[in-house]
């Protein structure tokens, strides 16, 4: 590998004040890069109540242990695929401005709801907690009653539902202040996170204008900071690394239809299924009263546009050969495209009544009839392919950004006067 040590003169005398060099090295684009991919990845994360250990030097340990773990995983999960934090994001907000207009019905002057109560609930941050079987005696004396275990763990919209039919008789009775003193978000690593991406579309604006180049990987980490800044703005008042839940007692235990409308009220999840009490992190709130939640699904999309479209800056880029400038040509194109063509194909084959008037068959029946199983294969067979594809053009712009720091223009290595601003490199 051929290096290339640069050579600055220093100056005659004792100067008050030595600029910046006008030139970087690749470890100066590789190390601000990272450290702005690290942060926002890092920062951004808002991950729910964990699960409750027992208490002693074992269970602390255990509890520090699996909160490392599981923000680690979060993180390295929010490198590989950013647009679905976008999408969780969207969901929580669109959850939490439903059900604190819902909420505001049932609050008095002394425990307003607010955003940040419905974030709260929907991490796992309220726990409802049944008395004792025997002090409820003359409620589950009734064939109508059923009896649930002794602790609840609740989102905002079955919060809601349990306040409606009384299992509850009041919302649970806590300031917005005492919810903050829960949060555990660090305004100063949030500012320094938004300084570093201020900072990096400043240069790359100044770079532009004065013609001169980027690299690839600083175009990749420019659609890291766009994604995270949408989840920044949409978790805004989301409480952060809260670690212990709030009690509030029920007043009486649910009906079995009760109890059923509860569980149809809960979040699903994407990817694993729920396996426990505790909200995991991969769940999927109510955001209305309709029976469809695409909020998760649209906010994805809008993540995938939004980390897909700045790959189209390096469109005319300088790469190491032909085809791999072509192939970061095709990538932008899908990671920008794809998202959107599966949800256009879902609508139209799925949603859509068909001919015949039945939801959930395809529309081009009256075009195409007889056993609906080859059309599902051939349904199943593209969006799997455009899936791989999606993935496939994902990892190669992300490892394609790193092979292409060997071969970099020379302008490339050129500051400019955004080097004297301050940043982390």
């Amino acid at each position: 590998m051929q290096k290339f040590q640069p050579n600055c003169t220093l100056p005659s005398s004792s100067p008050h004040f030595v600029e910046v060099p006008n030139v970087r090295g690749t470890l100066n684009i590789v190390w601000g890069c990272i450290s702005i991919i690290l942060s926002c990845t890092w920062s951004m994360l808002h991950l729910n109540v964990p699960p409750q250990f027992h208490k002693g030097a074992h269970g602390y340990f255990w509890a520090k242990s699996y909160a490392f773990l599981q923000k680690t995983m979060w993180m390295l999960f929010a490198v590989l695929a950013p647009e679905i934090f976008v999408g969780k994001a969207l969901n929580e907000l669109l959850s939490a401005v439903y059900n604190k207009k819902e909420m505001q019905n049932y609050a008095v002057q002394s425990s307003d709801w607010t955003l940040t109560h419905s974030f709260f609930a929907n991490i796992g941050g309220f726990v409802l907690q049944f008395r004792a079987h025997e002090d409820q005696e003359s409620d589950t004396n009734s064939s109508n009653s059923r009896r649930p275990g002794n602790i609840w763990i609740l989102d905002a919209s079955q919060l809601l539902f349990a306040r409606e039919c009384g299992i509850i008789k009041a919302i649970p009775p806590i300031s917005v202040e005492a919810i903050d003193d829960k949060n555990k978000g660090d305004v100063v690593v949030k500012v320094l996170t938004l300084v570093q991406i201020v900072w990096l579309i400043m240069e790359l604006a100044i770079r532009g204008a004065l013609r001169l180049p980027v690299s690839q990987l600083e175009v990749v980490t420019l659609a890291f900071a766009i994604t995270s800044i949408l989840t920044y703005g949409m978790l805004w008042s989301k409480p952060k690394d809260a670690k212990f839940p709030i009690l509030q007692l029920a007043d009486r235990y649910p009906s079995s239809d009760e109890l059923q409308d509860i569980v149809g009220r809960g979040p699903t999840s994407f990817g694993l299924p729920r396996v426990d009490c505790w909200i995991p992190n991969n769940s999927i709130h109510v955001t209305s009263a309709e029976p469809y939640n695409y909020s998760f699904l649209l906010g994805t999309l809008l993540g995938a546009t939004a980390f897909g479209a700045p790959h189209f800056l390096g469109w005319n880029f300088v790469f190491p050969t032909r085809v791999e400038q072509i192939l970061w040509r095709v990538s932008a194109i899908v990671t920008t495209v794809a998202p959107w063509t599966l949800l256009i194909m879902d609508q139209l084959i799925y949603r859509f009544p068909s001919s015949s008037g039945s939801q959930g068959r395809f529309v081009v029946d009256a075009y195409w009839h007889g056993d609906s199983r080859p059309r599902r294969i051939i349904w199943y067979c593209t969006t799997y392919t455009l899936v791989v594809v999606y993935v496939l053009s994902r990892l190669f712009v992300i490892l394609e950004a790193f092979r292409c720091l060997y071969w970099l223009p020379e302008a490339i290595y050129k500051t400019t006067w955004s080097a004297n601003i301050f940043h982390i490199s």
